[in-house]
């Protein structure tokens, strides 16, 4: 049975068969809690495994059904060309701490404080400066 880890920011999928029964096995995991998992990134150590670029592909696109993201695998130094022609990073025999720090893309937010937050703003300062005399 695959596994799945929290680690650090990302999931960690330990898979030990076939991807394509990997990927079933996922899509029931992810279907019993699918508002849990969305959003997630995560890395696949495929361990010995060399399966095909397609089967990765396929893999990939089975975690995007549930929103994860997958960023990586780790696994047999003959993936690292298949992952560089599918756009993800090679992590080769990765510890789960390099897997738990993979740099993770952030979207830039607009921050914008409502009128009762300005106020507190000021309200603070003030505050500030009332201590200090």
């Amino acid at each position: 049975m695959s596994t799945v880890r929290g680690r650090g920011r990302s999931l960690e999928i330990a898979i030990d068969r076939a991807l394509a029964a990997a990927a079933e096995e996922m899509r029931a995991l992810f279907a019993s809690r699918p508002e849990f998992y969305r959003g997630s990134r995560a890395v696949a150590n495929l361990g010995d495994l060399e399966p095909a670029a397609g089967d990765i592909a396929a893999f990939r696109d089975a975690l995007a059904e549930y929103g994860i993201t997958l960023d990586g695998v780790s696994g047999a130094d003959a993936l690292a060309p298949l992952a560089a022609g599918l756009d993800l990073a090679y992590l080769g025999s990765a510890t789960a701490a390099e897997v738990a720090a993979l740099p993770r893309p952030r979207r830039e937010r607009e921050v914008r404080l409502s009128e009762d937050a300005r106020s507190l703003v000021a309200d603070f300062a003030g505050a500030r400066a009332d201590m200090v005399r």
